[in-house]
């Protein structure tokens, strides 16, 4: 995923959470606010809990990977928290629950 498609602002994640469009499964929650770029953009939150920093960098790039494939044909932020359950699951299940997660939302849906 390239940086262009990141969200880095603390500001642009809060106004995200602000809009409160949200869906969650057992792994993740994904807040989603139309943005006036012309594509996706996307930020992962790991919480300290989650583990140490070699297991927080780790899950966030397979998250980065996954959500490559996702594309929308809106402008979208997107922001991703992660519970703790998804440290014990494999990658094809924080896959497919991701991609299910991506195809919920009316504003998203996988490639």
């Amino acid at each position: 995923m390239k940086k262009a498609y990141r969200i880095k602002k603390s500001a642009d994640i809060d106004a995200v959470m602000k809009e409160r469009a949200q869906k969650s499964n057992k792994y993740f929650k994904l807040y989603v606010k139309k943005n006036t770029l012309d594509h996706l953009r996307f930020a992962i939150g790991v919480s300290k809990r989650y583990g140490k920093a070699f297991e927080r960098n780790r899950i966030k790039r397979q998250l980065r990977m996954i959500a490559s494939l996702v594309t929308t044909d809106q402008s979208v932020d997107c922001f991703l928290i992660v519970h703790g359950s998804a440290k014990n699951a494999s990658f094809e299940t924080l896959k497919s629950a991701l991609l299910e997660l991506f195809d919920k939302h009316p504003m998203t849906k996988v490639e």
